[in-house]
Parts: C-alpha cells; sequence; structure tokens
C-alpha cells in the first residue's frame, strides 16, 4: 500500500514571544532552524537571521519608521 508518513515540529520561543528554535522530523530525519534576533530602540526586531543545521541561511532585515 502507501509508505508510513511521519512528520513533527516542536518549537521554541525566547522571553519576547518569538520563535527561537523550530526542529523538524519527517520520517526519521531531523531539521534543527535557528532564530537570532537584533532589536532596535522600541525593542521591535530589525534583523533575524536564521541557521539550518548548524549553517547560516540567511539574515532578514527590516525597516520600522516610527511616528511620534
Amino acid at each position: 500500500m502507501y509508505p508510513e508518513w511521519s512528520e513533527t515540529i516542536e518549537y521554541a520561543y525566547n522571553a519576547k514571544g518569538l520563535v527561537s528554535r523550530a526542529k523538524f522530523t519527517s520520517n526519521g530525519k531531523t531539521t534543527i532552524c535557528e532564530f537570532k534576533y537584533t532589536f532596535d530602540h522600541k525593542n521591535n526586531w530589525i534583523e533575524q537571521t536564521k541557521t539550518v543545521n548548524g549553517k547560516p541561511l540567511y539574515l532578514r532585515k527590516r525597516t520600522i519608521t516610527y511616528y511620534d
């Protein structure tokens, strides 16, 4: 018939409620993604670095404009 399919995802969050780690397991293969953040003066993240299995994958940047 059809092959057995098994998949799990586990998340860990930092103190600010952002995802800091995600562990994907699919049919016995595990992938670990880690996220590191840089914050601005109002504590919003402006840079996010994603690492997959210990290797940097990308740096995401965003610009926030504040109107006072």
